[in-house]
C-alpha cells in the first residue's frame, strides 16, 4: 500500500525546523524530491515542471509545503503545521481490488476510466464508508470535477499485516507503468476526499485527480481548510481543456 504515512515521518522531522518565506513570481516546483532529501516549498505561485505529472499546472501555496514525490507518477504535498496531512495530484489513475488476495496489484478491467465510472465504483464499494456523497464541484480555474468523500468500512477485511489497521483497510487506485505494485489505500479512521475531472491533452482524453488525505474527519477539515488556496487557483496548461 502506497499511503500517506510513507511520506509523514521524513516530512515531520524536517519542517519542525523549516521557516516561512514569500515568493513573488511564479516559480517552478522542484521535482528531484523524494522521502531522503523531500522538497521544501514557501508560500507563492508555482508552475509544474517537465518532469511533472503534467507540465504547466499552475498553483497558489500559502505557509510552507514539503513534497517527497515530483515526477510523473505523483505530486504530493504536504502542509508544514500537519505534516500527517497531504494533497496529491495524479493522472489516469485506474482502480484496484481493494481488499483481499490481490489487493493494490490487480487493476480492474470492470470498472472505467471516467470520472463517473471511479466515484460510482467508490460509492459502491462495501470496502468504503461514504463520508460525503458524489457531487459536481468546480475548482480552480473552471475545472469541473466530480467529488467524494470516503473513508473504509468497519466490514473491511483486507487481509494484510503490512496495514496497521489491518483488516479495516482498503486500496483505491494505481497507476499502471510507473507505480509498479505499488497502489495507494487508506486505513483506520483515514478519510480522502477526491476531485475527479476528465481533461483533454493533446485530443486525448485524460482524468486528473485532486486528492485530499488525512488520518480522520476533523483532519480532513484540516487540510481541506489549508488546501483552498490550491483548490482556487488551480489551472490547467495553455492548450489543455476540460473534456
Amino acid at each position: 500500500m502506497k499511503s500517506a504515512a510513507a511520506v509523514t515521518v521524513t516530512i515531520g522531522l524536517l519542517l519542525a525546523a523549516c521557516g516561512g518565506g514569500t515568493q513573488a513570481h511564479r516559480s517552478t516546483l522542484e521535482s528531484a524530491c523524494s522521502e531522503s532529501n523531500p522538497c521544501m516549498f514557501h508560500p507563492g505561485e508555482y508552475v509544474t515542471g517537465p518532469s511533472s505529472i503534467l507540465e504547466g499546472i499552475t498553483l497558489t501555496l500559502s505557509g510552507t509545503w514539503a513534497s517527497t514525490e515530483n515526477d510523473e507518477g505523483e505530486l504530493n504535498l504536504t502542509p508544514a503545521d500537519r505534516p500527517s496531512n497531504h494533497l496529491f495530484l495524479w493522472i489516469d489513475m485506474v482502480a484496484v481490488k481493494s481488499t483481499g488476495a490481490g489487493h493494490g496489484t490487480t487493476p480492474l478491467t470492470d470498472v472505467g476510466a471516467s470520472p463517473d465510472a471511479l466515484i460510482a465504483w467508490l460509492a459502491g464499494n462495501p470496502d468504503f464508508r461514504v463520508v460525503s456523497p458524489p457531487v459536481t464541484v468546480t475548482i480552480g480555474h473552471g475545472l469541473k470535477t466530480m467529488s467524494v468523500t470516503i473513508g473504509v468500512a468497519d466490514s473491511a477485511q483486507y487481509g494484510d499485516s503490512d496495514c496497521p489497521s489491518n483488516p479495516r483497510c482498503a486500496d483505491l487506485f494505481t497507476r499502471p507503468g510507473l507505480w509498479g505494485t505499488n497502489s495507494y489505500g487508506i486505513g483506520g479512521d483515514g478519510e480522502v476526499r477526491l476531485y475527479i475531472s476528465a481533461i483533454n491533452i493533446r485530443g486525448q482524453v485524460h482524468t486528473f485527480f485532486v486528492v485530499l488525505d488525512a488520518g480522520d474527519h476533523h483532519e480532513l477539515d484540516v487540510i481541506t481548510k489549508t488546501s483552498q488556496p490550491v483548490l482556487d487557483s488551480l489551472g490547467l496548461p495553455a492548450g489543455v481543456t476540460v473534456a
